[in-house]
């Protein structure tokens, strides 16, 4: 019997975590989050893409790989969407300061990540509902290492999502190395992408937000559901692009930007809901545990000086408000001292119509 009411009991919290996380995600604007934390995604694509090309620049200053790189391109987009690229890419790699390019590139990328690593705190905050109350600099700094984890495991997951077997055997080729490395790669980097993604998922939902989590789980039921969302709508598009074109026949650069466009919004309304499921998971725990978790989760802040700064403005924007209030009762006073009989009447008259007492004659 005892067994019987354990099971009914998780049952029961199943469905209540499961019921709770999708009022928050109506209730928190998970839409909207996921489409700010979109817009700084995409912030990333043009100074990464002057980063990368700077650094072929430098390596390569004759130019002699352009091809190259031309006929990889080729097997990711259309071969004539390649050629138009030609040209730009040429002159990429023949800029006079390629090093100034590479460091505009860097700094605009960490800047862009940087703020996408912001506003995921922010969403994160918003799912365990408490305000951000680290100081600016501990903040800033807390999220550039994020920032830098996610460049890096970023960076690893677009080589291994872009290097299909047509594409690494293509680059493989180009380089003049052995066939058998592209079956290594084939097998090896599924293993290394799913790392990678644990890696950063965790660390996104562990260090984002303004809240001590019990531990450091790698592998969440919020992370196992983000990641095993993202993976088959990921799944998706690689089908779609592979058998329609990807919108390409039909709209050229304009349905690749939608394709890009739509598979990022998805990738971070997954992320976004997989931090609400986390974040309910730990307060039916907590409930099970006999904590009283009802209205909010009993977690610890990390920090809470800017909430008190945040406190003192509210409290003086409050105190500045009711003194015009005071102040305007007191004209309002001697105006009326000033007024005779008949101008007071009128005066009352027009009041109750102003606030709908009264209806104009």
């Amino acid at each position: 019997m005892p067994d019987s009411a354990s099971r009914d009991l998780q049952r029961t919290g199943v469905r209540a975590v499961v019921r709770r996380t999708y009022h928050s995600v109506i209730r928190h604007r998970v839409v909207d989050a996921a489409a700010s934390l979109t817009f700084f995604a995409l912030l990333t694509v043009f100074p990464t893409a002057l980063a990368v090309v700077s650094a072929l620049s430098i390596v390569d200053r004759k130019g002699d790989s352009l091809t190259d790189i031309v006929e990889v391109l080729g097997f990711i987009v259309r071969p004539e969407t390649a050629e138009h690229l030609e040209g730009p890419l040429r002159q990429l790699l023949t800029l006079d300061n390629p090093w100034l390019g590479f460091t505009i590139g860097v700094v605009l990328t960490l800047w862009s990540l940087s703020g996408y690593a912001t506003a995921f705190g922010r969403a994160m905050n918003t799912a365990y509902e408490v305000e951000e109350g680290r100081r600016i600099w501990k903040f800033r700094s807390m999220m550039l290492l994020v920032t830098l984890l996610v460049m890096v495991g970023g960076a690893v997951a677009i080589v291994i999502l872009l290097g299909t077997p047509t594409i690494s055997e293509a680059v493989i080729r180009q380089l003049g190395w052995a066939p058998w490395i592209d079956d290594v790669w084939n097998v090896v980097k599924w293993p290394v992408l799913a790392a990678d993604l644990v890696v950063m998922v965790a660390v996104l939902y562990y260090a984002t937000p303004n809240v001590k989590t019990p531990q450091l789980r790698w592998v969440s039921a919020g992370a196992a559901f983000a990641i095993v969302t993202w993976a088959i709508a990921t799944v998706g598009f690689a089908l779609y692009v592979e058998t329609l074109g990807g919108g390409n026949r039909a709209y050229g650069w304009l349905g690749g930007a939608i394709l890009l466009l739509v598979y990022l919004y998805i990738s971070n309304f997954v992320l976004v809901v997989g931090g609400e499921l986390d974040s309910e998971v730990i307060r039916m725990r907590q409930l099970l545990a006999g904590i009283e978790a009802d209205e909010s989760i009993r977690l610890p802040l990390r920090d809470v000086t800017r909430n008190f700064t945040l406190a003192r403005w509210r409290d003086q924007d409050i105190a500045a408000a009711q003194h015009v209030r005071a102040e305007a009762a007191r004209v309002a006073e001697e105006e009326d001292a000033e007024l005779t009989p008949n101008e007071e009447h009128l005066r009352a008259m027009a009041q109750q119509v102003r606030v709908g007492e009264r209806p104009l004659p």
